[in-house]
This record gives structure tokens, C-alpha cells and sequence, in this order.
């Protein structure tokens, strides 16, 4: 059996891993502190959680919550890395090219950082995250599974009739089943320029597939399986834009708090090194 520890010391040793680790669940605590009763272990880990120091990510794992810094240079060390992060936070809700804010070249490493802030330290936001992510596969592998089953019949229809049509067949049909299902409106019209035949700014094929091309677009248009399968890509799509825009809201408000001097929350592999004293 181990020998006790006081309450202080316990505390400072629990942060101290804590805060390290970003994230630790209770067994790999105890198995780090072998001195510590258990009593006194829970007794330190339940106060730290009133305290709203730490806070249990998922059942049995704890993250640090809250930074309760030293002096003001290590403040300010925190503040900067966070000012760093702002265009990584922004990545998470829209199509953003990371760049570096002194170089400016891609880093991709702030976004997997800020990815980890939240994740550590904002579990409520990073669940919204998360929701946005799943919808988002979800979209990508319904749209996949449309690519496949129309490019499949071009397919037969290349080797019928000699011709091949290029990819962007099946991505303009999908885009023009989606806008009837939103509005009753096409979203292109086939058009004959010189020896090609065009959906807007796209080449789908020779001027002499022309008959038979508008023939397959309009039978595979009309086809329930693929109004289908298009209806709920654009369910997923209403949903994932609803995750977007609440992430959005939550995370502009968390950079506008960066931006007048309170670094983020949480952790992250390139996070300042900190240090705890024991008895403060």
C-alpha cells in the first residue's frame, strides 16, 4: 500500500501531469502517482474538477481547463502562440489556405493545433466540430457513390458507342439534379461551340455524341435513384451547413477573445512549455 501524500502536493503533482499531457485518463494518473492512496488521488482530482481546473473530456479522461500562469512573460508567450492559431481556427469552418503569419507559406501544423485547443479545451465547441467533420464524410461518400454508378453507365455507353466522355459529366449532372430538387432550375443548358458540346464552361464530348449525350443526361436525370441519392446529399448538406455556421460563431468568438488578450484554452503540441511549482 502507498505511503500518503499531503493534499497540496497531490494537487500540484495531478496538475502538473495535466497540464503537460493536455489530456489523461485517471489510470494512467494513478499509475504515475503509486505513492498516492487512492482516497487522497480522488480526493485531489475531484477538487481540481470543482475548482474548474480540470474537467473530464470523456468519461475517465481529464483535460486542463484553465491556464493559471506564472508571470506575465509566460502570459504573453501564451498569448502570442494563440495569435498564431487564429487562421487555424478559421480552417476549421471554411475552405482557408493556412499560411504562416511571418513567412507566409502553408502550415498546415496550425490546423491540427488548433484542432487540439479545442479539442482540450473547448469540448462543447469541438463537439461542433466534430458533427461537421461526420456530415461532411457523409456528403463525400453519398457523392462517390453517385460519381460511380453514372460514370459506370458512360461507361457501357463509351464502349457502345466508341466515344469518351470525360469525368465532368457525371459532376455537372449531379450539380444540375441538386438545383432542380432546390429551385425547379437547371443549372445548365447544353450548348454546341465549334466541335464540342458544353454545359456552361464544361466540354462533355464531340459535337457528333451530342444526341446521344443529352439522351443518357436526361434518362439518368429523371432516374428516382439518383433524385434520390441527390435529395439526401442536399439533407446532409443543410445539416452540415448548420454545424458550419454555429462553428463559425463559436470560433470568431473565441478569436475576438484572442485578439483582446486571453489566450485559448487547452493544449497543443506546440504549446509553451510550462512549469508548476509545487506548494503555489
Amino acid at each position: 500500500m502507498g505511503s500518503s501524500l499531503p493534499l497540496v502536493e497531490a494537487l500540484v503533482q495531478i496538475v502538473g501531469i495535466i497540464r503537460k499531457r493536455g489530456e489523461v485518463s485517471s489510470h494512467e494518473l494513478l499509475e504515475k502517482l503509486s505513492r498516492l492512496k487512492k482516497r487522497t488521488f480522488w480526493r485531489a482530482l475531484n477538487a481540481l474538477e470543482r475548482a474548474e481546473l480540470v474537467k473530464q473530456k470523456e468519461r475517465g479522461v481529464y483535460v486542463w481547463y484553465v491556464h493559471v500562469f506564472e508571470n506575465e512573460a509566460e502570459l504573453r508567450a501564451h498569448l502570442r502562440h494563440s495569435r498564431k492559431l487564429i487562421p487555424g481556427l478559421k480552417s476549421l469552418y471554411r475552405a482557408y489556405k493556412v499560411k504562416d503569419l511571418t513567412e507566409g507559406e502553408a502550415t498546415p501544423a496550425y490546423v491540427t493545433c488548433a484542432q487540439m485547443h479545442l479539442r482540450t479545451g473547448y469540448e462543447k465547441i469541438y463537439d461542433i466540430y466534430k458533427k461537421s467533420q461526420r456530415k461532411k464524410v457523409e456528403i463525400q461518400r453519398k457523392e462517390k457513390q453517385f460519381f460511380e454508378t453514372v460514370n459506370e453507365r458512360l461507361g457501357k455507353l463509351s464502349l457502345l458507342r466508341g466515344i469518351v466522355y470525360p469525368d465532368t459529366v457525371a459532376k455537372v449532372m449531379l450539380d444540375d439534379i441538386k438545383s432542380v430538387l432546390r429551385s425547379g432550375k437547371p443549372s445548365f443548358t447544353l450548348s454546341i461551340e465549334g466541335d464540342e458540346v458544353k454545359a456552361d464552361k464544361h466540354v462533355l464530348g464531340k459535337k457528333e455524341a451530342a444526341d446521344q449525350l443529352k439522351e443518357f443526361i436526361e434518362k439518368e436525370e429523371a432516374s428516382a435513384e439518383n433524385r434520390n441519392l441527390c435529395s439526401q446529399i442536399l439533407k446532409l448538406a443543410r445539416k452540415y451547413c448548420e454545424h458550419v455556421s454555429k462553428l463559425e460563431r463559436e470560433v470568431n468568438h473565441l478569436i475576438l477573445k484572442v485578439e483582446n488578450a486571453e489566450p485559448l484554452l487547452g493544449t497543443c503540441d506546440l504549446c509553451p512549455k510550462l512549469m508548476v511549482k509545487a506548494g503555489t
